[in-house]
């Protein structure tokens, strides 16, 4: 299937992050935001519009769209008027986290449209990249342990069932929208044990082939957001 811009894994995703937006912002768990609910329905109504007009533009070079000029300028606007309540960390509110994750992706997306994937399986709308484990403990009563990672985008968290993760490995790790599991809010997933010894935190990984494992935790949070993919 040829790649075009309605799908495109970069710009399904920005719809996963506007529908994140749409539900998670009114929680204000911890937080709050300095626009009226009026405002923030038009800022978001607005977000979406141009967002669809990137979708159907059918262009090989989307990034040019002022569209997605447009998208930065609305989403660094809601972002501008979040605050977070003191020592509130995203790692502990799933609503928190999704936001910040939507708002990277969101401002990010310009940047990331081109080249186009050579698929349009969501799993290549993600960023890669290597991180260095820094502490990691057991999650009481399962399998599953709860890492702190430096990455590029400062400390996150993620849960794995890896048994063989150890403090000090670089691994590769799928920025993934923040999930709970094990009920510990997760903020990513391993690539398996395969070690990047020469790689600092935060390099970017490519992925060549698929990765059905990331591709099903995003069509199950399609699901959860009732989008259309």
């Amino acid at each position: 299937m040829s790649i075009t811009t309605e799908n495109h894994p970069r710009i399904q995703l920005a719809e996963l992050s506007y529908a994140m937006l749409q539900q998670s912002l009114p929680k204000k768990t911890n937080f709050k935001i300095r626009m009226d609910k009026n405002e923030l329905n038009k800022t978001l109504k607005k977000l979406y519009g141009h967002i669809q007009t990137l979708k159907y533009c059918y262009l090989q070079t989307p990034s040019e769209l002022e569209d997605v000029s447009q998208i930065t300028s609305l989403v660094q606007s809601i972002k501008n008027a979040l605050e977070i309540s003191p020592n509130t960390e995203p790692q502990n509110n799933l609503h928190l986290a999704r936001i910040f994750w939507a708002f990277d992706y969101l401002i990010s997306l310009k940047e990331n449209l081109e080249p186009f994937p050579p698929s349009s399986e969501l799993e290549f709308g993600i960023d890669y990249e290597v991180v260095v484990i820094r502490n990691i403990a057991a999650i009481p009563k399962s399998e599953l342990f709860v890492t702190k990672v430096f990455s590029s985008k400062g400390e996150l968290q993620v849960c794995t069932n890896l048994k063989t993760v150890k403090k000090g490995m670089h691994l590769g790790v799928a920025l993934l929208p923040p999930a709970v599991v094990g009920g510990k809010v997760s903020q990513g997933m391993f690539l398996g044990t395969k070690e990047y010894p020469n790689m600092d935190a935060g390099t970017a990984l490519e992925i060549k082939e698929p990765i059905p494992e990331v591709r099903a935790v995003l069509k199950n949070l399609f699901k959860e957001f009732k989008t259309t993919k």
